[in-house]
């Protein structure tokens, strides 16, 4: 049987870029087998990568790229509702990778959202030592002072004065909440200090009644008081086990659940670049339909290049091999470009990167390509 000559050429053509693609893998993979992606430590400018399957992903918001955390999985999105979307302070993530704890409690506060707007003034803080020795007693003064700031004995009897000053504070009980982080490859564990807020149920059930008043009178308040504390003296069985509810504050094990999200997202973000790996920043402008847009193409060093090289190709490839074992997976991987503690842009990548420079495009804020642009070069090389 005659083969056509078309076919032929099909075929030749076929063969021609098997063997390229065969080449090209075996040259990858010859260049890289000695090279080690090795934990780096973040700086002023950083390209991360965040594990897609984590429950977290990138949105773009105001022309600004976001880190959230969201059910059912992490991907590509536009932040569309913004409903089940927990944000992530980026600021925080990369200098608690420096091994900062202020830094790594205001992590662990925003990922609980937990609001400072709502925590009580400091004299209002406890200590969860403090907290400890008024609840067994062994401080006398500790618990006086304690029932006198979340106005309620700690069995649930009410207190024999009005205080709305307590009522409408409550307390807040610092903890320094343990989480390990990979500084520079060395695991280590840091205590983020978290600040927690506690209100008894009496004082939620006076804020209740008196939520609707704009300026109560004394006797307003007092009619209102004995409302909610005679059936607590009249019927003991209703009062609240206070002393139950703080010792939850003094438990250990309610570490792992503040702990959960932060140790997430700090085992799933990966610094691949910082500013020593890159060599200069190009702004560029273009038009695209009516409207500009702003392209930064980023040069890097030899270094630079094989660390991006080797992230993108083992990245692709287990993207691959998830495929392959039906797990959800995509067929590109995504980075951010972090400049000063703010996410510029996520690019979004279907090829490994083996070039010294690369291009970020699509971008909608001229001053904030410019700006990023100008950061960059200035911190590069340092």
């Amino acid at each position: 049987m005659k083969i056509r000559s078309s076919w032929k050429a099909a075929a030749v053509g076929v063969a021609s870029i098997a063997a390229v693609v065969a080449a090209w893998t075996l040259y990858s993979e010859q260049k890289l087998k000695d090279f080690e992606l090795t934990p780096i430590k973040p700086d002023q400018v950083n390209l991360i990568a965040i594990d897609p399957g984590k429950g977290f992903r990138v949105i773009v918001a105001n022309k600004i790229a976001q880190l959230s955390e969201v059910e059912g999985g992490g991907g590509l999105g536009e932040d569309r509702s913004g409903s089940n979307l927990r944000r992530i302070p980026i600021r925080e993530l990369m200098r608690t990778f420096e091994g900062d704890e202020e830094a790594l409690g205001i992590l662990i506060e925003k990922m609980n959202k937990i609001d400072p707007s709502e925590l009580p003034r400091e004299e209002y803080y406890w200590t969860e030592e403090e907290l400890r020795l008024a609840l067994s007693g062994e401080d006398d003064d500790f618990a006086i002072k304690l029932e006198e700031q979340i106005h309620v004995r700690l069995d649930g009897r009410p207190l024999g004065e009005i205080n709305l000053d307590a009522i409408y504070s409550g307390i807040a009980i610092t903890s320094k909440v343990p989480v390990e982080v990979n500084i520079a490859g060395e695991r280590k564990t840091l205590y983020g200090p978290v600040r927690r807020h506690f209100e008894s149920e009496l004082a939620k059930q006076m804020q209740a009644k008196l939520e609707d008043t704009l300026d109560p009178s004394v006797a307003f308040i007092t009619g209102q008081y004995l409302a909610v504390t005679l059936p607590l003296i009249e019927e003991p069985n209703r009062r609240e086990d206070v002393r139950a509810s703080l010792g939850r504050f003094v438990d250990s094990r309610g570490y792992q659940s503040l702990a959960a999200s932060p140790q997430r997202i700090l085992d799933s973000a990966n610094v691949i670049i910082n500013s020593t790996h890159i060599e200069s920043a190009e702004l560029k402008e273009r038009v695209a339909g009516r409207n500009k847009v702003w392209e930064i193409k980023i040069t890097l060093t030899e270094e630079g290049r094989m660390r991006l090289w080797k992230y993108s190709r083992e990245r692709l490839k287990q993207n691959y091999v998830d495929r392959a074992l039906g797990k959800k997976s995509s067929e590109w991987f995504q980075v951010m470009l972090i400049v000063n503690g703010v996410a510029i842009q996520a690019p979004v990548f279907t090829s490994e990167l083996a070039e010294r420079s690369f291009t970020i495009t699509q971008m909608q804020d001229g001053t904030v390509a410019a700006d990023s642009v100008e950061s960059i070069n200035r911190y590069v090389g340092k």
